[in-house]
């Protein structure tokens, strides 16, 4: 995943600015991005509606959500920040579309690398190295995970890492756009063309993937009912099925809540294949979560792996082990309790 860069940008009080355009607010910039990534789950057939979709808890593969941390930074003024360019971002993420093979699922969107840039110069306070101009923070306690402050070293930002052409080495720095680093000589190729020979996807120019039965080669993947020998299918949303009668399987669309199904494969990630054989919710509160090890609702709900009960997440002070118990998402190995996450300013 590519590093997020900061913005370089003029920017009012409390360290936002204020365009004339589409803009996010920080105090919901966290639910500004799981509402476009929830957006773009249902298009891609995933969840049935918006609304179901934010009762889950999903991991993006996008490191980009605002932490409490970083919303308490902006709002000390520590941190600068872009809702123009927040708005962007989650525009593209909630309208990227859904072929895996694409540009969009290789890399983030450029308006997600110019939302946040450290405002502290050199001596100033800081708790984390997003807080600095320089983005080096000296902690005086000298680690991150404990909540302590330290000192901004420099005020020059840090100067972005130039990526390497096609043909330089790549052994220390990354590769531009349209190339990859290759692991035999360590330089930096194009991105190879269909039947091509490649060892994963990345190797592989937009709109192809790596995949064959004797030899790997590059190759577009199948759509929505075309057939899927290799098993593997384009589009999020989609997995591949041998049809109930037989013959070919095909590309086929990921069941939600009444389809019918044979495994739990058959149904989107978010849902089950019940006894009935139709694609049903996760196990709910005070159901077994056996077999899935997941349940429905999981903003408040989690699959306790010692009674193996769908179990209500615990508020601040309860005791816990891990942070699934806990409401706040965390626990503190201290006191063994659910707390808020912590803010360090």
């Amino acid at each position: 995943m590519r590093r997020v860069v900061w913005l370089v940008s003029v920017v009012a009080a409390c360290g936002e600015d204020v365009g004339s355009g589409p803009n996010v607010p920080i105090l919901t910039a966290p639910s500004a991005f799981k509402d476009a990534q929830c957006e773009h789950l249902v298009r891609c057939g995933e969840f049935p509606d918006k609304t179901t979709c934010a009762r889950y808890a999903f991991v993006s593969n996008l490191d980009l959500e605002p932490t409490p941390q970083i919303v308490a930074a902006v709002l000390a003024g520590k941190i600068a920040y872009s809702g123009a360019s927040f708005a962007a971002c989650v525009a593209a993420i909630a309208s990227a579309t859904c072929d895996r093979t694409d540009q969009d699922s290789r890399g983030v969107p450029a308006a997600c690398n110019q939302v946040f840039r450290g405002a502290v110069t050199g001596g100033g306070a800081c708790a984390i190295d997003a807080e600095c101009i320089s983005d080096v923070c000296n902690l005086a306690c000298g680690s991150a995970s404990t909540c302590c402050t330290g000192t901004c070293l420099g005020s020059t930002p840090p100067a972005p890492t130039p990526l390497a052409p096609i043909g330089a080495s790549c052994a220390t720095k990354g590769c531009v756009d349209g190339s990859f680093c290759s692991s035999i000589d360590q330089l930096c190729t194009a991105l190879r063309t269909a039947n091509m020979p490649c060892s994963s996807a990345s190797q592989c120019a937009y709109g192809l993937s790596c995949f064959g039965s004797m030899m790997l080669t590059c190759q577009p993947l199948p759509a929505l009912g075309q057939p899927c020998p290799n098993g593997l299918c384009r589009d999020e949303g989609q997995h591949c099925k041998l049809p109930a009668t037989g013959g070919t399987a095909v590309c086929t669309a990921d069941g939600l809540p009444g389809a019918d199904c044979g495994f739990n494969t058959d149904c989107s990630p978010y849902y089950r294949c019940d006894t009935t054989m139709k694609c049903a919710q996760l196990p709910a509160l005070g159901e077994s979560c056996s077999g899935t090890g997941a349940c429905a609702n999981s903003e408040s709900v989690f699959c306790d792996s010692g009674t193996v009960l769908c179990t209500a997440r615990q508020p601040a002070g309860a005791t816990c082990t891990s942070s699934q118990q806990c409401a706040s998402n965390a626990c503190s190995p201290a006191t063994n309790t659910c707390v808020m996450p912590e803010s360090c300013i």
